[in-house]
């Protein structure tokens, strides 16, 4: 009975397995269907490519400018420190204790030309005047005496029918050394005048204390720096110039400038910020220096300004030690251009765009460069399209479409208005230094 019961397990284990065989094999070829199915669908269904229509490459628009050659006057800029034309050190030219001191022996007061500053003590110095008053009178007497001896001696002679003598007999060196020690007397009495005139010690110009270095009471010897004085009357400053700006002022190094060379009176206007104001002083004149500066290689332009404390001239004294900027007026060109920067390319080309809006290159020469703007020479004719855009972008024969400007982009500091600024500056300081 358990034999026959266990055969009878065994058939049927074996009947499920193949079962489960072939149920896993319907459901593979099932999946195996659908996803066929699936990619059947997506292929029959899929949309059909539209090919897009070839676009066609358009010429870039190019911003350009009409060339409008014109006058430029060159207005070169440079910096400088105000100095003292005339600068002395004040020196006793003889001993003594200072007994009297000016009010206006200070540092920074005014003085007037010969106004006694510091007087020393004289009384020394009239002692000698008055020792060599009593030598003169000594010299005058034994010049007398001599004078006596050698009439007498001629008339010796004479009485004696000699018609020649000598010298000597004659009492002619005893006479010149009578005279000699007059002169001696009267030029030791000049020098001890003028050693009196000496302890009065004054300037011979109208002028400015910069620094004193003695007070009442001190002795000074000779040739000791009493103090430090300027010409107040005039002041000047040495503007450096590069080789550039020496081409654009027209000025010729080693030789005076000429009206000739500027068509007037060279123009140099000085500024500077003191406080929260600017303001401005004329230069009167102007000269370049015989030299170059060795250590810079620099060109150097000296402006003068004279009057520089003067409330009717200016309405700021042009203090000594003031760092200023100056304007200088320049040579004028004739037919030039004027042109943002970025549209030079390679520094001495400009692209032109023709009548057929083609590109070409053309070439220039820069005369003066600005913030944003330089300043060109060239073959261009008046009228002709300026391309102003990035010219890197660019190509020579390439074609374009144009967007002509009216003006240059604004550029708030370029040359023409500080041109127009310095022009009106020049005159309103020539008309007030007329009046």
């Amino acid at each position: 009975m358990l034999i026959k019961y266990n055969n009878l397990t065994r058939q049927h284990s074996h009947c499920g397995n193949h079962w489960g065989d072939q149920q896993g094999s319907i459901s593979f070829f099932l999946i195996l269907f659908m996803g066929v199915a699936i990619m059947a669908a997506i292929w029959f269904f899929k949309p059909e490519p539209t090919l897009r229509p070839k676009l066609e490459a358009k010429p870039p628009v190019v911003d350009v400018m009409l060339a409008r050659p014109d006058q430029y006057r060159a207005v070169v800029v440079s910096q400088g420190t105000v100095a003292p034309k005339r600068q002395i050190n004040l020196v006793s030219e003889v001993a003594g204790r200072i007994v009297e001191v000016s009010p206006k022996f200070e540092a920074g007061r005014f003085f007037k030309k010969g106004e006694v500053l510091l007087r020393l003590d004289d009384r020394d110095y009239r002692n000698a005047v008055a020792i060599a008053d009593t030598q003169i009178v000594v010299a005058e007497r034994d010049l007398a005496l001599e004078q006596g001896e050698a009439r007498q001696a001629k008339r010796v002679w004479r009485d004696l029918g000699t018609k020649t003598a000598n010298s000597l007999s004659l009492r002619e060196p005893q006479l010149n050394a009578a005279k000699a020690g007059l002169r001696s007397a009267q030029a030791e009495r000049n020098r001890a005048l003028l050693n009196v005139e000496r302890t009065s010690i004054s300037v011979p110009f109208d002028g400015r204390v910069e620094l004193k270095s003695v007070a009442l009471g001190e002795f000074v010897s000779t040739g000791t720096v009493l103090a430090t004085v300027y010409d107040s009357q005039i002041v000047e400053v040495r503007l450096p110039l590069n080789n550039q700006q020496l081409a654009l002022t027209g000025f010729i190094p080693g030789e005076e400038i000429t009206t000739q060379q500027l068509g007037g009176e060279p123009k140099v206007v000085l500024s500077a910020t003191i406080g929260d104001k600017t303001y401005d002083w004329q230069a009167t004149n102007a000269r370049m220096d015989a030299s170059i500066d060795s250590t810079t290689r620099f060109y150097h332009l000296t402006a003068e300004i004279k009057n520089p404390f003067d409330k009717k001239s200016f309405d700021q004294p042009l203090l000594v030690g003031l760092f200023v900027s100056a304007n200088i007026q320049g040579r004028v060109y004739e037919d030039v251009i004027r042109l943002p920067k970025k549209a030079l390319l390679n520094n001495n080309q400009v692209f032109v765009a023709e009548a057929d809006n083609i590109l070409s290159l053309r070439d220039v020469r820069v005369i003066d460069r600005e913030q944003n703007t330089v300043v060109v020479e060239s073959a261009i004719e008046a009228g002709e399209r300026i391309v102003v855009s990035d010219p890197r972008v660019l190509k020579e024969g390439l074609q374009v479409n144009t967007n002509e400007l009216r003006e240059l982009a604004g550029d708030k500091t370029d040359q023409r208005a500080n041109l127009t600024k310095n022009a009106l500056s020049f005159d309103s300081t020539a008309k007030s230094s007329k009046n």
